[in-house]
């Protein structure tokens, strides 16, 4: 570098000011952080120490949510007038859906005795193991049956309280309820019945025998919906229901009363069970 260069282009000194800025900026964040994380500490503790005094006060209070409701037969029969108000027919309805089911006619001879008139088994099933093996001799017997797709509907009798015990265990926190039973209307057809010729001889008349069935068919679908109430799917479904429908009620007073909702159990069966060994459900 040539002293020309040197007196056009002199070194110029360090910009100090700049560097003593950010000095200043780095330790004004540490600050901040520093005293905001003091300020979360002290809320946390007051969040901490106000829901270590509250919580025993708000449990107390829902508790006692339960008990008013539900600790006594009578606490609780006063409740289900307002438990079933949205309910329009006083009925907690529930559908099973696309069940096949079969109606049936044996008509068949049980003796070598020409003169004896033929017997009859007319019957509704929606498994094998429920069909009936009538004894037939010599392979004398005409056989019809007719195939539907139906939706089976069930409900629970909620116009009468009386008939329901619901008892709340505060120590287990669990709703024990015993509903009336099951009942069941008409199924409803949701495809027309087909029917088919199973088997026939010479000696019994088909076509007489199908309309033996036809006019039995109404008969029929009230058997098998009232066998339907038995059946371990259709328990279990009663027993959801249920649940569901106390669970939602159950929820709208804690809501009611701005209070928190506590873990809890609801346990349901029918007073046409066999009550457990034990005395809890």
């Amino acid at each position: 570098m040539t002293p020309d260069s040197i007196r056009e282009n002199p070194p110029q000194p360090a910009n100090t000011s700049n560097q003593w800025t950010k000095v200043v900026i780095s330790l004004g964040i540490v600050g901040i952080l520093i005293v905001g994380g003091l300020f979360f500490q002290r809320g946390c503790e007051k969040v901490i120490d106000k829901g270590t005094k509250a919580g025993p006060i708000l449990l107390d209070k829902t508790l006692a949510i339960m008990e008013k409701h539900f600790g006594a037969k009578n606490a609780f029969q006063s409740s289900m007038g307002e438990m079933t108000i949205e309910l329009t027919s006083m009925k907690l309805q529930f559908v099973e859906q696309d069940k096949i089911c079969f109606f049936r006619i044996v008509r068949y001879r049980g003796s070598y005795n020409p003169a004896e008139e033929p017997k009859n088994v007319i019957e509704s099933y929606r498994m094998e193991s429920e069909k009936s093996k009538p004894t037939v001799i010599a392979g004398q017997y005409t056989e019809w049956e007719a195939k539907g797709c139906f939706n089976f509907i069930y409900y629970v009798d909620m116009s009468k309280p009386d008939q329901w015990d619901v008892q709340w265990d505060r120590n287990t926190r669990t709703l024990n309820i015993t509903a009336p039973p099951i009942g069941a209307n008409l199924p409803a057809e949701i495809e027309s019945l087909k029917y088919t010729k199973v088997a026939s001889c010479v000696t019994i008349r088909g076509d007489y025998t199908k309309q033996l069935l036809e006019n039995e068919v109404p008969k029929l679908k009230k058997e098998i919906a009232d066998r339907g109430k038995d059946y371990p799917s259709t328990r279990s479904l009663a027993r959801d229901q249920i649940r569901v429908f106390f669970k939602e009620w159950i929820s709208k007073l804690f809501t009611r009363e701005n209070t928190p909702e506590i873990p809890y159990e609801i346990k349901v069966r029918f007073n046409d069970e066999i009550p457990p060994v034990s005395s809890k459900l």
